[in-house]
């Protein structure tokens, strides 16, 4: 069952959030807050964060800017999807980004969003990935007018790939995490019969 659960910002300064979460927090808050740009920001978050327009319909996730390369989307659907996923109409997984929408609507509003993420994603028509993670969206200023939101994600548990129609009933479930050649390249190396 997929879910998304809002959990305090609170959360982040009790640390109990993962390391990557808190160090965007912190630089967030140095930088002002609401009023952070984000040149400001180091560049070992900025390569973290996937970052998406400032505004979105009703029920759907704002468009993507831009795929950090050591990101956690960059991570699951592969490199070469990262580099192009600002051309694409859309993410590899629809479902996936109406239920995480609701998040980026609060960021697109003001306010700092952390949330639990547990879902099966589609990465392609027979590959899934079973995912724990943390996200923290923030809005974020590119000048004194305009912002953007921008979202840091860290996995919780271990990434598994789902081989198999839907992701429900799963002919193959391995375990991915630190699959030498990226998750998006995990499913090529894996034996893969259908009887």
């Amino acid at each position: 069952m997929n879910y998304v659960d809002q959990i305090p910002l609170s959360a982040i300064d009790r640390a109990i959030v993962q390391p990557e979460i808190s160090a965007f927090w912190k630089e967030w808050r140095e930088n002002g807050g609401n009023k952070a740009l984000l040149p400001d920001l180091s560049e070992s978050i900025l390569s973290r964060l996937t970052v998406s327009k400032g505004f979105a319909s009703e029920g759907a996730s704002p468009k993507l800017l831009c795929v950090g390369e050591n990101s956690f989307l960059a991570e699951c659907f592969g490199k070469e999807w990262s580099k192009s996923a600002i051309f694409e109409a859309e993410t590899p997984d629809p479902e996936l980004e109406i239920l995480a929408s609701g998040g980026y609507h609060r960021a697109i509003a003001g306010e700092p969003n952390l949330d639990l993420v547990r879902v099966v994603t589609r990465v392609s028509e027979f590959h899934y990935l079973k995912l724990t993670y943390e996200r923290l969206i923030m809005p974020i200023k590119i000048n004194d007018t305009n912002f953007i939101t921008a979202c840091m994600t860290a996995k919780l548990k271990m990434t598994h790939l789902l081989l198999g129609q839907g992701g429900q009933d799963p002919q193959v479930d391995c375990n991915i995490d630190n699959h030498p050649r990226g998750y998006d390249q995990a499913h090529y190396s894996i034996p893969f019969h259908m009887d």
